[in-house]
């Protein structure tokens, strides 16, 4: 009974709060002269969030730019990748970046959050960094990496579960992260304590807001990182590359780490998506084993990957106003949140004919501009891994094709995770290797 009534006191709070900010927002567009954007604030229900089209189908009612209550906050939707460019331009300086604050672990935080000339300069520095290191030279290093997983998983007695699959995946990417971010090998003495931390930091994912416990893990993450600099960091590596430009400081060796966490997460989160996306064609994985090896096998491959981030796990950029701003003839308060649609942009059907059906056709000998396709931003904070990501799940697909084949014993329509829709947990399938592999 008692929690009854909590819930229903807590409810009641969330209500009174939102019932607060739609008039005090509505009054300050009142004296701005400009109206609020379009659309009703309340709270979603969880069918209302668990529908994957909601955005996308409010922006068809209410056109591209739109509020919602969203995470507890009034947040204005900008849905269509050329408007959302336009948003970002024309607002520089009056937003920052809706992210988890890590300047408490290191200073300045991540990359993704800095702003102004901090901004410019952290991202000079890895630029740099990302160029001294060629992917191609660890080629042979990946693919080990993938066909040892991919073998394991089937041998594995089925039928095997998404949390299974994905826990593979997961230690799959953590292998090479620690390796080209950090220079720490499998065999090196310091990769299971380090995996371990990681695991202690971030085990489902990156945090919302850092708390004691993340400060502590961090703190070992940071000593073990020293000691790696201390033995001498592979070369070939991110860390190796900044070290041999000098003696890095602790925001660029927080954001080494930090990269680490974020990659080997997202990373495999995709892997999972992909073998989703392949299960309901088999005639596109075929294909890929059709296509000569090197370059006509890659280049397949590698669309496959673009299409599958195109269709899923990309899902929208997060600004805070630190400003009021006025966009397009509607107010934007300070002290809001922005979400550009990037998801809800990648279905438009001027862009992609046939949106919602796995093509990886349309990336074949052609180049988007991020007008058209932003998986990894489409301004300044733009991911600079997002070439290693395409690369690197090039080199699963092609691995996956040529070395196993399933058959899929259950599915579900995708759930909202986290951070973004992910396939069903419901997803378990029968793995055998090729005869062949």
């Amino acid at each position: 009974m008692l929690d009854n009534s909590l819930i229903r006191l807590k409810r009641f709070g969330k209500s009174l709060h939102l019932r607060r900010v739609t008039l005090q927002h509505g009054f300050r567009a009142a004296l701005k002269g400009k109206p609020l954007p379009p659309g009703r604030l309340h709270i979603l229900s969880s069918t209302a969030l668990a529908n994957q089209f909601l955005l996308l189908e409010e922006s068809r009612r209410l056109g591209p730019i739109f509020k919602v209550w969203w995470g507890g906050k009034f947040t204005t939707c900008i849905v269509g990748h050329e408007i959302g460019r336009k948003f970002l331009t024309e607002n520089e300086g009056k937003t920052k970046a809706a992210t988890t604050d890590l300047s408490d672990l290191f200073p300045f935080g991540f990359l993704r959050a800095l702003e102004g000339e901090t901004h410019r300069k952290y991202r000079r520095i890895f630029i740099d960094v990302f160029k001294g290191l060629d992917l191609a030279d660890h080629d042979a290093f990946l693919r080990r990496v993938v066909r040892k997983v991919l073998v394991q998983l089937a041998q594995m007695e089925g039928p095997l579960s998404a949390a299974t699959i994905t826990r593979a995946f997961k230690k799959a990417t953590t292998e090479m992260q620690l390796r080209l971010i950090l220079g720490v090998k499998r065999d090196d003495p310091l990769y299971e304590p380090l995996a371990k931390a990681y695991d202690d930091y971030a085990p489902n994912g990156i945090f919302l807001v850092a708390k004691d416990k993340h400060r502590a893990a961090y703190r070992r993450l940071r000593a073990l990182v020293g000691q790696v600099i201390e033995k001498g960091a592979t070369p070939d590596s991110l860390l190796g590359v900044a070290l041999s430009k000098g003696d890095p400081d602790e925001t660029v060796l927080g954001n080494l780490i930090q990269m680490t966490e974020a990659s080997r997460y997202d990373l495999h989160g995709l892997w999972f998506w992909i073998m989703n996306m392949l299960s309901r064609d088999p005639s596109i994985l075929a294909r890929v084993r059709a296509a000569a090896p090197g370059p006509e096998r890659r280049a397949f491959a590698r669309s496959v990957a673009q299409e599958s981030l195109r269709m899923e796990q990309s899902e929208f950029i997060h600004r805070a106003t630190t400003r009021d701003i006025v966009f397009d003839g509607f107010f934007l308060p300070r002290d809001t949140r922005v979400r550009i649609c990037v998801w809800e942009g990648h279905r438009d059907p001027i862009k992609f004919a046939a949106p919602s059906t796995f093509d990886p056709e349309r990336f074949l000998g052609e180049k988007h501009s991020m007008d058209t396709y932003a998986p990894f931003g489409m301004d300044k904070h733009r991911c600079l891994g997002g070439d290693w990501t395409i690369e690197t799940s090039a080199v699963f697909i092609e691995e996956l094709a040529s070395t196993l084949e399933w058959d899929v014993v259950s599915d579900g329509p995708p759930a909202r995770g986290v951070f973004h829709f992910e396939p069903s947990s419901a997803f378990s399938a029968r793995l055998k290797l090729l005869q062949d592999a």
